[in-house]
């Protein structure tokens, strides 16, 4: 069997602050990490007899890292905006382009949501009180 084209999604925000945040790890090169552990780990056999296929990086913007500029009023450490600034150029540089981003926009505001009441589920939400 050929290899499988495999397209990579980064949510960087859950990236940073679910794993890398408080480790050694802030600077992780996404690009090695995939081609070197996790593509290489993964085992894919179609029919029983055929031979297991490889996962491939897609020739044209494997990974899409999607995050967004931090906001300096929003920022926890004084250099925050530069650090994120300067891991987006390294990784622009280190995976070529393998890599793209995908910019999203910060919000420093609470939402407010409807709330549909579980008693009442098919009230529209317009007619529902805000969180």
């Amino acid at each position: 069997m050929s290899a499988l084209r495999t397209r990579i999604y980064i949510d960087g925000y859950n990236l940073y602050y679910g794993c890398l945040r408080k480790t050694a790890f802030k600077w992780l090169e996404v690009l090695t990490l995939f081609e070197t552990q996790i593509l290489p780990s993964i085992l894919y056999r179609p029919p029983p007899d055929a031979a297991p296929a490889t996962m491939t990086l897609h020739p044209d913007c494997a990974i899409k890292y999607f995050t967004a500029k931090i906001i300096e009023s929003a920022a926890k450490g004084e250099d925050s905006v530069s650090s994120q600034a300067q891991y987006h150029n390294v990784l622009t540089t280190h995976c070529g382009g393998k890599l793209s981003f995908v910019m999203g926009r910060y919000s420093i505001y609470k939402a407010n949501q409807h709330i549909v009441p579980a008693d009442d589920p098919k009230r529209w939400p317009r007619d529902c009180y805000k969180n």
